[in-house]
Order: structure tokens, then sequence, then C-alpha cells
């Protein structure tokens, strides 16, 4: 399979012994040597992109957001419709038909991102491939990053969503489903991937309607469309970039926010466990992986990780009424999925 090979840096070409193959020496003073054969194009363009995945576009960002909303055969559709969590769409989107609801105004925990789950991720199930659910993260950066412009498309209305790079999608204005009745043209509903809490009916959607665009809480019950993402699979070579430069490329994690661990009370009492987006990343070259929080990259591995990022005391009492000194590691605690 012939490769499009995209640059992040300005290099020179020197062609190989015999003409077989080329030599591409980058900036940081890297030779890397490649086929002939094996190339199709070289893009000397000042951004990467992603290697063709059928029905993506790349709009600048994180990942690559999908043409149509899951189960639509066009962007127009307004695809399927699906409670936060399952997997299957249906007309009747109950609290007593959801499938999290255990009686009682009481919910069950899938987790605190399903994001690729194979079990409560619709676009992981329907889609297939490295499709999945936006997380948190990744909906804020569509919101907050791209261009929004009300319109309409083939006589439906939407959102056309312009990226950093010109690249478009649209988004109809397929509203939601509430109990057995579907309201549509007025704005757009999509689901993310994370809930306001394991336990909470609430989950987090993008909404976007005459009052602009914002990410706000929906109840898991209802119906909503999914857009799916995928991950950036562009080789890149050079630049450094933790998004395909020097190997590394992202993966999904899910984690808390750092908290303290302290022993015993404590005048100030620090926050509890937040579920949060965990920036992860793998090399695809050594295998290894790495997270990075608050612009330090730590080591770390698939699976269950917790780090001790830094360490304080504090003086206290103990129950023999001696004055102790305890020691309060600060920890950030996530899962990585790959």
């Amino acid at each position: 399979m012939k490769r499009v090979i995209f640059f992040l840096s300005a290099l020179s070409i020197m062609a190989g012994s015999m003409a077989q193959t080329v030599n591409l020496h980058l900036t940081n003073g890297k030779t890397v040597k490649y086929d002939l054969a094996e190339i199709d194009s070289i893009d000397f363009s000042t951004e990467g992109s992603a290697n063709d995945v059928e029905g993506a576009v790349d709009l600048g960002l994180s990942v690559l957001w999908a043409t149509c909303n899951v189960g639509a055969e066009a962007p127009e559709d307004y695809g399927d419709y699906y409670a936060w969590g399952e997997t299957e769409t249906k007309t009747f989107f109950y609290q007593y038909n959801y499938s999290r609801h255990v009686g009682n105004g009481s919910f069950n925990s899938i987790g605190s991102n399903i994001s690729s789950s194979q079990y409560y991720d619709a676009a992981t199930v329907n889609k297939g491939g490295t499709w999945r659910m936006p997380t948190i993260a990744e909906m804020k950066e569509l919101i907050n990053k791209c261009t929004w412009k009300r319109t309409t498309s083939k006589g439906v209305a939407g959102y056309l969503v312009t990226g950093t790079n010109e690249n478009e999608i649209f988004i109809p204005a397929s509203g939601s489903y509430i109990d057995d009745t579907k309201y549509t043209g007025n704005y757009a509903n999509l689901w993310t991937s994370e809930p306001v809490g394991e336990y909470n009916h609430m989950c987090y959607r993008l909404l976007a309607n005459s009052d602009g665009i914002e990410l706000s809480t929906f109840p898991g019950f209802y119906g909503c469309a999914v857009r799916a993402v995928c991950e950036k699979t562009t080789e890149e070579i050079g630049g450094g970039s933790t998004n395909g430069g020097d190997g590394w490329v992202s993966v999904s994690a899910t984690g808390y926010a750092p908290y303290y661990y302290c022993p015993t009370s404590k005048t100030t009492t620090p926050s509890t466990k937040v579920a949060t987006t965990i920036n992860a990343y793998r090399n695809t070259s050594t295998g290894a992986y790495k997270v990075t929080w608050a612009g330090t990259d730590y080591a770390c591995s698939a699976g269950y990780n917790k780090i001790t990022l830094s360490s304080t005391a504090h003086t206290t009492t103990n129950s023999y009424g001696k004055s102790i000194v305890c020691s309060d590691p600060y920890y950030l605690e996530f899962t990585i999925s790959y």
C-alpha cells in the first residue's frame, strides 16, 4: 500500500543509490529512508493531515469528525437517536425503559467515560472500526475552535461548522426524542461520552440553538443523535508533537483530577476525586505510554495508573493527643485503554 508523507518542518531530499530509495533529511538532524515504491506523493504543507478515513473530516482538531450522524446516510439526515449509554435506537424514550434505570429514580453506573466501549458506545457498536463517541474535551474543542453558522443544506436546517483548516462539516438540527415525541428543526443535540456522575442520569451533550453553541446537560434517558470521532493516523515526521511527531499518538484515558490523600483530618479539606479528561499518548515505535498534566509528561502504562505528582505535609493531633506530621500525596489516577 502506497503512502502519502506529511512533513511538519523543512527538509531536503536526496536520492539513494540507483534511485531506489529516498533519504529525507530533517532539520532536526535526523534522516529517514523510504523505498520509492512505497511513496505515492509528498506533501510539503505546514500541517499534517490525516490518512484517508472514509466518512471522516479533519477540522484541524485533535481528532477526525464524521461527516454524518450515526445511522445517517447523508450529512442532512438526522440519523438514529440513542439514550445515553444505549446502542440500539428506539421510539419511546422514557425513564422507565432506560437501561440504566434500576427503579425509584436510581441509576446504575456504566463508567465515567464510555468512549470506545464495546457495550455502551453507540458510535463504536454501530459504526465499528475506531469510531467512538467524543469526550467532553473533544466536544469543547469543536465548539470553541471552530466557526459555527446557522444555515440550511438541501432544505434541512442545521449548522455549518468550519474548522481551523477551513474544512467543514454539516450538523443538522436533529433536536431530541423526548418520551414518544421527536422535536426537530430548531436545535442540534449531540451526546458526549461522559455523564455528570457515574450514578447520575444527567449526561453532557452539545446543544446548538438560537442562543448559541454550548456544552450542557440533558437527561440520559432521552434520545439524542451521536456524531462520531476517530483518532488521527497520519504518519508525520519531525516536529516532535504528541499527535504523530516522534511516534506519539493520542490514546483513550479516563481518570480523576489530581487530589490529595490525607490520612487524618485537616483544617482545609482537599477536593474529592473529580472525573476529568486525561491527555495520554502511546509511542507507536517503542510502545511506551505517557500522560501529560499541567505541561509535564509522566511515564505510565496501559491499564490502571496512579501517579504521585507531589507531596505536602500538615500537622495534626492523633488520638493520644500527640502532635504529628502527616504526609499528603497529590495523586493523578487514571486508566488507559488502547
